[in-house]
C-alpha cells in the first residue's frame, strides 16, 4: 500500500522529536500489514534521514527511530543520503528501497525495525521517482532532467524474490545516447522528460509515468503521460502516450492547458483507471485516462477547481446558482497589449475564471486568473493583462466564469489593436533536436510573428535542404514551439540545421544548431548491488551518461543586407558555426579501448578525483538550496584538494558525484 505525498499533514512533523526533524518530507510509504510508516525528509544541508512511525488505532503515529546522519539517527548504510527522492516496500513487506543516490535495500524485521544490506546502480541520472512491480520481480525508476534537452530515460532493475537485491537490467528513453544499450521512445517523443511519478499495473504488465518540464529558451516544455508494456522479465517497451505538442505524443480531446500553465504533479490507479494531478497558479485539475484495450491510455475527462475548457469544476455534480458575469470597457490596446475588465458575482462559491479571444468567435486561446477586488454588493471586480497580441488586428472575447453550478459565459466583445510600425516583426532561435533515434531527429525552434517557416539543414555548413514551410498561426504575438521530424539521417553523422521564417516584409535567419545522431550500442553490464554497511563516502563512479550538448555555435549573428532569390532584402541572416568535430562514428566509439571513466571518493577531508585522461574537473560546494563554485581545473592527474566540512557535487567528465566531506 502506498500515501502519497498530498496526503501528508501537520501531525506527521509534529510526530518526530527534535533533532531528528521531518520538516521537509520527500515521501513515505507504509507496510501491507499497515502497522509501520516510513518517511524520508530533508532538512537544510544536513543530509536526508529515514524515519520509522508505528501506526496505532486511529491512524496515531508513534515516533520509533531514524536512520542517516542527523543527530540521533542510527547510520543509513548509504555513503551520502542527499535529498532523498522516493521510498517503497515490498509487497513482502520484507523490504524497504529507497531511491537516493542509488537505490538503496533495507530488510525489515518482525517489529518494523531496518536494516541496511547494500545498494543498487545503474544509469539513474536525475532520479525522481521508484515504482516495484506487485508481482515483486521488478523496481522501475523515472530520470530525467527538467531541461527538455537533454536525456530521460526509465530504469529497470530486477529483484532477486530471495535476497530482495536489485541488479540493473536496462532502460527506455527520450534522447539515449549511444553506448547505453537502450532503445529509444520513437522519433520524435519526448514524453519521459521531467519524468516525476510512476507507477506499475496490478498484473505487472503495465508501467505508467508522467513527464513534465518547464519552458527552456522560451521553448515549450513536454507535458505528457506514457504506457510502457512490461515483458514477462520486467523489459519496458513503449506503447503509447498522451501530451502536449512538443512531448510528440497524442494530443487530449480537450484543452486542459497543460502546456501554458501547471506542471504534472501525480499519479495513481482510481476506480475508473488512472488519475493525473496537475497544479497551475490558477487551478488545480485531475485528469483521468480509462485503460483501454491491452493497457491503452483513453482519455475520459478532468475536474477540479479549474476554469479550463472541458473539465468539470468541482465534484462534478452541479450545485447552486451560476454566476452572473458583466464585461466592463477594455484599457486602451496598444500594438500587442490590452487590459481587460469584468465584474463577476459567483453567489459566494469558490469560481475559477478564464479569458478566451482570438481574431473570431471560435476565440481558440485563453489565459487564467486575473487580479480580483471587491465590487461591493457580493460582486467582484477582475481584471487581466493580454500580452504578446498581433499587431492591427481586431479581437473578440468573453470570460467564463465556473463555479459548482457550471459555466457561465459573458457576451462577445471586440478590441483592436494599434497597427505595428516598419518591419516584419519575425524573431526566430534554433534549438538542440528533440527525440533522436539512430535515424531520425526532430529539428525544435521557436517562432514569432505572421508568416510561415521551414527548416534549412544538411551534412555540411552549406546545408542544402529544407523542410516543407508551415504558416505560424495568426492568434497572437506569443512565441510558438515548433518542431519538424527529419528521418532517413545516418547515425553516427553530425548535421546542421536551422530555422527560417519569412513574410511580405522579408526573411529572418537563425543561427544553426548541430545535430548528432547517435548510434544504438550494445548494452552495457550495470553494477550490482554492493553492501557497504559504512555511512563514510567510498569511491564510486556515476554510471548515468551526461547531458546532450548543446548546439554547435561559430560566430554571433550579424545583419546582410543581400536580397534573397525573390528580390526581398534579408533583414537578419547569422553566420553559420565554424567546423565541429564529428561525434559517434569516431573510430574510438567503435570498439577501441576507452579510457577509464573518473572515480570521485573522499579521504581525510580530502576529495579525490582519479582520471586516466585529460578531464575537466568542477567542484561546487553546497550552501542553502544554492551550489556555490569552488575549484575548476583541467587535468590527467589524480586530484586530492582539502575543503572545509560539507556537502559538494563534483563532476568530472562524463561523471558527477555528490559527497559530503565532515
Amino acid at each position: 500500500m502506498r500515501l502519497h505525498r498530498w496526503l501528508i499533514c501537520a501531525a506527521l512533523v509534529a510526530a518526530v522529536p527534535a533533532p531528528a526533524s521531518a520538516s521537509v518530507v520527500r515521501g513515505q510509504a507504509l507496510s501491507p500489514d499497515g502497522q509501520d510508516l516510513y518517511v524520508i525528509s530533508q532538512d537544510g544541508e544536513e543530509d536526508g534521514a529515514l524515519s520509522h512511525f508505528k501506526v496505532g488505532a486511529g491512524g496515531a503515529l508513534t515516533y520509533v527511530g531514524c536512520y542517516g546522519l542527523p543527530a540521533g539517527c542510527g547510520p543509513s548504510g548509504f555513503d551520502e543520503f542527499t535529498w532523498p527522492k522516493d521510498i517503497e516496500v515490498s509487497a513482502d513487506g520484507r523490504d524497504v528501497y529507497v531511491l537516493a543516490p542509488g537505490l538503496g535495500q533495507y530488510r525489515r524485521a518482525a517489529d518494523g525495525r531496518l536494516t541496511y544490506v547494500g545498494r543498487a546502480e545503474g544509469r539513474l541520472g536525475e532520479s525522481r521517482a521508484l515504482a516495484l512491480s506487485p508481482d515483486g520481480r521488478n523496481a522501475y525508476v523515472a530520470s530525467g532532467d527538467e531541461n527538455p534537452f537533454t536525456e530521460s530515460r526509465i530504469v529497470h532493475f530486477r529483484r532477486d524474490p530471495e535476497t530482495g537485491a536489485h541488479s540493473y537490467a536496462g532502460c527506455v528513453g527520450a534522447d539515449i545516447r549511444y553506448g547505453t544499450g537502450c532503445p529509444a521512445l520513437p522519433a520524435g517523443v519526448v514524453s519521459t522528460a521531467g519524468a516525476n511519478a510512476i507507477v506499475v499495473s496490478a498484473d505487472s504488465r503495465h508501467v505508467y509515468t508522467t513527464g513534465s518540464t518547464g519552458s527552456s529558451n522560451a521553448f515549450e516544455g513536454p507535458k505528457a503521460v506514457t504506457h510502457f508494456r512490461a515483458a514477462a522479465d520486467g523489459t519496458l517497451t513503449f506503447a503509447d502516450c498522451i501530451g502536449n505538442e512538443t512531448s510528440g505524443c497524442s494530443p487530449t480531446p480537450v484543452d486542459t492547458d497543460q502546456h501554458r500553465q501547471g506542471r504534472l504533479t501525480g499519479l495513481a490507479f482510481d476506480a475508473g483507471g488512472l488519475a493525473v494531478g496537475q497544479s497551475g497558479p490558477y487551478s488545480d485539475t485531475i485528469t483521468r485516462f480509462a485503460l483501454g484495450t491491452d493497457g491503452a491510455l483513453v482519455y475520459a475527462g478532468c475536474s477540479g477547481f479549474t476554469s479550463a475548457p472541458g473539465c468539470t469544476f468541482g465534484s462534478g455534480t452541479p450545485t447552486g446558482t451560476r454566476a452572473s458575469v458583466e464585461l466592463e470597457a477594455p484599457d486602451g490596446a496598444t500594438q500587442m497589449t490590452v487590459g481587460l475588465n469584468a465584474r463577476i458575482n459567483p453567489y459566494g462559491a469558490r469560481y475559477a475564471v478564464r479569458w478566451e479571444y482570438g481574431p473570431t468567435t471560435s476565440y481558440g486561446r485563453f489565459d487564467e486568473g486575473g487580479s480580483t477586488s471587491s465590487a461591493g454588493g457580493g460582486w467582484t471586480r477582475v481584471t487581466k493583462s493580454l500580452r504578446d497580441l498581433a499587431p492591427g488586428t481586431t479581437y473578440h472575447y468573453r470570460l467564463v466564469v465556473n463555479t459548482p453550478a457550471g459555466p457561465a459565459y459573458s457576451p462577445d466583445a471586440t478590441f483592436t489593436t494599434q497597427p505595428y510600425g516598419e518591419g516584419p516583426g519575425l524573431s526566430v532561435e534554433t534549438h538542440q533536436p528533440l527525440g533522436r533515434t539512430g535515424t531520425a531527429a526532430a529539428f525544435a525552434a521557436t517562432v514569432q510573428g505572421t508568416g510561415r517557416y521551414w527548416f534549412e539543414w544538411g551534412e555540411t555548413q552549406e546545408l542544402g535542404r529544407t523542410t516543407p514551410p508551415r504558416e505560424i498561426p495568426v492568434l497572437d504575438w506569443s512565441e510558438r514551439s515548433v518542431k519538424e521530424l527529419v528521418t532517413g539521417l545516418e547515425p553516427g553523422k553530425q548535421y546542421h540545421y536551422r530555422v527560417v521564417a519569412e513574410n511580405g516584409f522579408g526573411r529572418v535567419v537563425a543561427r544553426s544548431g548541430a545535430a548528432v545522431l547517435p548510434f544504438t550500442g550494445a548494452a552495457e553490464p550495470g553494477p550490482q548491488p554492493t553492501p557497504s554497511p559504512s555511512p563514510e563516502p567510498t569511491a564510486s563512479s556515476d554510471p548515468s551518461p551526461p547531458p546532450d550538448a548543446g548546439p554547435s555555435h561559430g560566430a554571433e549573428p550579424t545583419s546582410a543586407a543581400a536580397p534573397d532569390a525573390g528580390g526581398r532584402p534579408i533583414l537578419a541572416t547569422s553566420a553559420l558555426p565554424g567546423p565541429v568535430t564529428v561525434g559517434p562514428a569516431a573510430p574510438a566509439e567503435r570498439g577501441s579501448a576507452a579510457p577509464a571513466r573518473p572515480r570521485v571518493s573522499v579521504s581525510n577531508r580530502r576529495i579525490v578525483v582519479t582520471v586516466s585522461a585529460r578531464t575537466r574537473i568542477t567542484i561546487h560546494r553546497r550552501a542553502g538550496k544554492r551550489w556555490v563554485h569552488t575549484a575548476t581545473l583541467t587535468t590527467s592527474r589524480t586530484v586530492r584538494r582539502t575543503v572545509k566540512p560539507g556537502i559538494y557535487r563534483v563532476t568530472a567528465g562524463p561523471v558527477r558525484r555528490q559527497v559530503r566531506v565532515r
